[in-house]
């Protein structure tokens, strides 16, 4: 009798560390699978994503403060590199701003549609802004070189790009233009109301950029939160995008929300 339930303690025993080690097993075939079929950006951008979905929760009755202490922004910087191998066969003169112009409406999408902040976020000082850096944008040597072949581009040693014109252009798939989708005003230039006069406000020290300077470094693309307290350009949204290049502008961010690229 002894025997036979020592010979079934045995059995269980046996059953347990096959089942562990089946597990185990099964654990690192899905690390290996997951690593294989999502890249190293896709999962940061979902490790950020959930991490913004968590801080944009609808909770009431104090909750969100207590929600802002405890999760955490977990986002990083993506880098998006401009190749000539990524000009379309038939391309326009503004195939690089067209890229640019989707990179900001992926990080507008991205970052700015959400209600991130509550109050209780802010302090009194009406200066404060939370910077994401979504994205930082380099635009390869060869590229710059087509870019000079037109005239409009070309600056010296360098090239421009026409992103405020480009801008103005519809979006694809919409009778809505990026100016009216990022700023809510179609022209800015012509719409004394609502100018892009950042400058007017203290966290960038530079008006919207109307061209972009390749021989100035590479471009980033910023979502801003600011204070409710600080004046208010852009009616009732508390979040811009702007595009711009640490050897131009400087923007002082009270906070930096992402990890840089």
């Amino acid at each position: 009798m002894i025997k036979m339930n020592k010979k079934a303690g045995d059995e269980k025993y046996y059953i347990i560390i096959s089942l562990i080690i089946g597990l185990m097993i099964l654990a690192i075939a899905l690390f290996f699978m997951f690593r294989e079929y999502f890249s190293d950006d896709e999962m940061s951008l979902e490790t950020c994503k959930q991490s913004l979905i968590l801080r944009s929760g609808n909770l009431i009755n104090g909750a969100k403060m207590l929600q802002e202490s405890m999760v955490e922004f977990k986002c990083k910087t993506i880098v998006v590199n401009i190749k000539l191998s990524d000009k379309p066969a038939m391309a326009g003169k503004f195939w690089v701003e067209q890229k640019i112009a989707d990179t900001m409406k992926f990080c507008f999408d991205f970052y700015a549609k959400r209600q991130l902040f509550s109050e209780n976020f802010w302090s009194s000082n009406t200066d404060e802004v939370a910077c994401f850096h979504c994205a930082r944008i380099h635009v390869d040597d060869d590229v710059i070189e087509d870019l000079k072949k037109t005239p409009t581009k070309m600056a010296g040693a360098s090239a421009v790009l026409e992103l405020n014109e480009y801008l103005s252009y519809q979006m694809p798939n919409s009778q809505e233009t990026y100016k009216k989708y990022f700023y809510n005003v179609d022209n800015p230039a012509g719409d004394t109301t609502k100018q892009l006069n950042f400058k007017t406000v203290s966290f960038i020290n530079q008006d919207f950029p109307s061209i972009i300077d390749l021989g100035r470094g590479d471009i980033i693309i910023s979502v801003i939160y600011y204070n409710p307290g600080l004046f208010d350009i852009f009616g009732e949204r508390k979040s811009t995008i702007f595009p711009w290049q640490p050897l131009i502008a400087d923007l002082k961010c009270t906070a930096l929300l992402t990890v840089p690229a």
